[in-house]
Formats: structure tokens, C-alpha cells, sequence
């Protein structure tokens, strides 16, 4: 699932973030799932600066670039382990 590959994605690479850091990722479009995240980037302690969705010349596929900005020091028991983060959401 692309959802929680993002979420592991951005839980094991914000804590590496300096605060005022900016995290950028892109992604096949995961609009429907944005739903969720913002629980996440509440407890991270981030903010999401935007969102870019265009189409790649040729193939035509639609690509989406996050712009995330860590606003504080995350919690310590984060990342957690990947088989937690599978079973259960923040």
C-alpha cells in the first residue's frame, strides 16, 4: 500500500529533519489517503508547506511533490518499529 510506505517513508526520515527543515517527497498521487495524514504530521510536529501535482512529458502519469516543514523537535518514540507502524496508526 503507498499510504503507509509515504508514512514509513516520512516517520524514519523526520527525526533526521533540524527543526525549520524542509522534507520533500514525491509520489504517484496519494489524494485520497491525505485524509489521514494529518493526524500524522500533527503528532511529527509538521507542517505541510504544499503540494505540486503534475503530469511526467510522455508517459503522462501523475506525479505529486510534498513540501513538508519540520516546526519542532519530534517526539523521541518516534520512528517507531515498522511492524508497529504496519499494525496500527499513530
Amino acid at each position: 500500500c503507498y499510504f503507509h510506505f509515504y508514512i514509513s517513508f516520512i516517520l524514519y526520515s523526520v527525526p533526521l529533519l533540524k527543526v525549520n527543515g524542509i522534507f520533500i517527497a514525491m509520489k504517484s498521487s496519494l489524494t485520497e489517503d491525505l485524509k489521514n495524514i494529518e493526524n500524522y504530521y500533527q503528532k511529527l510536529s509538521l507542517s505541510n508547506e504544499s503540494i505540486v501535482e503534475f503530469n511526467l512529458p510522455y508517459e503522462l502519469s501523475k506525479r505529486t511533490i510534498y513540501k513538508i516543514q519540520k516546526i519542532k523537535e519530534t517526539n523521541k518514540k518516534y520512528p517507531r518499529p515498522y511492524s508497529q507502524i504496519k499494525k496500527k496508526e499513530i
